[in-house]
């Protein structure tokens, strides 16, 4: 089995370099449509069975260019929006004086933090990796693309491969890019992460 994480295409947030969680519904770009158009084509010989997406609008409209030359429909599971930032929401980075992923990781004390008004990072993955595991469950054979969002598929991607959710602060996931995991024997394997030549 193959499971195929997409990060959602670029908005207008990710332009502009604001944070947006689960509180924004923000709409592609015009980068973000053209890194869409190229998703079809990139993923279009994989023989996909479903597709599965975060509801909200930039996932489904990443998700639905993936879905249409298979002749599939979209299917939301609320799991896999992206974590809620709370009062950091639509704030730019530089305002808060550290990266987002830095604010989030373990303190002193050896415990994650959690987002003012918002979710901790043990919490996105409970729920995240939850809904990639139904996915498994329920698609035990062929190709699977799950869309979602940075922090969602990051904390999920850990989970599944069993490495510590510090390893987030290693690993990069670019709007639009591609990241496949297979499921042929005991283990998962990792075969490509952040992947982007479909839109270079």
């Amino acid at each position: 089995m193959k499971l195929i994480l997409v990060r959602h295409c670029e908005t207008y947030w990710n332009e502009a370099r604001r944070i947006q969680g689960s509180g924004s519904d923000i709409d592609l770009s015009e980068t973000g449509r053209r890194q869409a158009a190229c998703l079809g084509p990139a993923l279009r010989e994989e023989d996909i069975t479903a597709v599965y997406s975060s509801p909200m609008r930039r996932a489904m409209k990443t998700a639905t260019a993936i879905a249409m030359p298979h002749g599939l429909s979209v299917i939301q599971d609320p799991d896999l929006r992206e974590l809620n930032v709370g009062e950091f929401e639509s704030k730019r980075g530089e305002e808060l004086g550290a990266t987002l992923g830095h604010f989030l990781m373990r303190g002193s004390d050896g415990k994650l933090h959690r987002m003012p008004g918002g979710e901790g990072l043990d919490e996105l993955q409970s729920r995240s990796s939850g809904a990639v595991k139904r996915v498994l469950h329920d698609n035990p054979s062929g190709a699977v693309v799950v869309v979602s969002h940075y922090f969602a598929l990051l904390t999920a991607l850990c989970s599944i491969m069993g490495f510590p959710i510090q390893t987030m602060r290693r690993l990069r996931l670019a709007t639009g890019s591609i990241s496949v995991i297979m499921f042929a024997s005991a283990k998962p394997v990792l075969v490509t992460l952040n992947d982007k030549c479909h839109s270079s």
